[in-house]
């Protein structure tokens, strides 16, 4: 499904990135504060040794609060004095590890976990903490190490031999799921609002089968979501943090680009509604503009602020040549399987409904690069640069993407 575009002036990508300036300096490196980058099991020996706890610093490149927290808490003396004596920190880009990810992505992002050398988890911190906070916290943990509140139980999986839902547990879930619907506003839960994916390709599904609630509903939350595409740009915010899809976060992943520009597609297919047209139109263009790499492969995200002091609400209340004239939010340009198989399905779906060749072609290349640099010998996808590997959810995301190039192509060696 597919997005938007709508900009006064075209630039190409060269122009684009050579205006980029002001972009803030990575989690942990200008803090004073001896950060590893790397998660592995030298951190707990070296925490063994030392008799330390291992902090870990779990952000994003494009996290506004993520930023604060290295603006303001890190550069604490205090808080860098007793992190240096007790401490074995670390910092992680969690877009670049999808198994940590995976582990905390409820603690959203700063998540703050520290853990004991043995790996016992002793404390789990959701956000931005402030100095005195982090203060408290890090005495608190050397006076006694032992698990805190936030350390709950892991839920255990229980295997099943059952190979699909029952009549009743289908019922159940239809109707969690029904009563999950803002009616009122659109969109599931009555906090953060964006386009859920999966939630919404359910609602276009049934209303294909003509179910006409699922149609209203559908639509609802489509319409709501375009106050989350920049009208200057094109690319479509993370989610808006209102009830009533206002207070949009301005971080732009290539996620969310490539899902709602093929919801937005879809939405067009089945209703011709201009609107959705246009907004798979703008997402893809600002794909273009953006989050395009020169060797054809795509970029995985932009950051929601131009630095400390434009904040993305200041910024991205701009038109485009105010923009320019500042400079350009950072561009994460790591290149990830994942987010190119995402790219790739929405690009072939924009395809199918409008007939784009161009949008076809820039899926083929963007499949062919990923398969030059990030297949594995053995099978599978690794998810970055360092090809160990095969990642679960890389490997899912490049399959349906063939899967979609075979569907548009005719070409059986997808």
């Amino acid at each position: 499904m597919n997005i938007q575009q709508s900009r006064p002036t075209r630039y190409s990508l060269a122009a684009v990135l050579g205006l980029l300036m002001l972009c803030y300096i990575p989690a942990g490196v200008a803090t004073g504060i001896h950060w590893q980058t790397h998660w592995n099991q030298a951190l707990f020996a070296k925490a063994k040794t030392e008799h330390r706890y291992v902090l870990l610093d779990l952000h994003a490149v494009w996290c506004h609060w993520c930023h604060v927290m290295d603006d303001k808490t890190y550069t604490n003396p205090e808080v860098q004095k007793l992190i240096e004596a007790h401490y074995v920190p670390v910092s992680v880009d969690a877009d670049s590890d999808p198994a940590l990810t995976a582990r905390y992505s409820n603690w959203g992002w700063p998540a703050t976990i520290v853990l004991a050398p043995d790996g016992t988890e002793i404390v789990k911190r959701r956000g931005y903490i402030p100095a005195p906070g982090m203060i408290a916290m890090l005495k608190a943990i050397i006076a006694d190490p032992s698990p805190g509140p936030s350390v709950r139980p892991t839920m255990k999986i229980v295997e099943t031999r059952q190979g699909q839902l029952s009549p009743t547990q289908r019922k159940t879930l239809d109707a969690t799921f029904d009563k999950a619907y803002d009616v009122k506003y659109g969109g599931w839960g009555n906090l953060d609002k964006y386009l859920d994916a999966n939630a919404t390709e359910l609602l276009l599904e049934r209303a294909r089968d003509g179910d006409t609630q699922a149609a209203e509903r559908a639509r609802q939350t489509l319409d709501q979501n375009l106050k989350l595409i920049d009208p200057a740009w094109g690319g479509v915010d993370q989610y808006a943090d209102q009830v009533d899809w206002s207070g949009p976060h301005f971080e732009k992943l290539m996620f969310y680009q490539a899902g709602d520009m093929r919801l937005y597609a879809e939405a067009w297919a089945l209703w011709k509604d201009p609107k959705y047209l246009k907004a798979a139109k703008d997402i893809r263009g600002y794909i273009k503009m953006f989050l395009t790499a020169p060797s054809g492969a795509f970029y995985t995200n932009q950051d929601a602020d131009l630095s400390q002091k434009i904040p993305g609400a200041k910024y991205y209340a701009l038109d485009n040549a105010q923009r320019h004239k500042l400079g350009i939010p950072h561009v994460d340009k790591h290149i990830y399987s994942s987010d190119n198989g995402w790219a790739i399905t929405a690009l072939c779906k924009y395809h199918d409904v409008t007939g784009d060749a161009k949008a076809l072609q820039t899926a083929r290349h963007s499949a062919r690069w990923i398969l030059a640099h990030r297949a594995l010998p053995d099978g599978g996808f690794a998810h970055g640069a360092t090809k160990s590997t095969p990642a679960l959810g890389d490997t899912l995301a490049m399959g349906q993407a063939f899967l979609d190039l075979y569907r548009s192509t005719g070409t059986r060696s997808w």
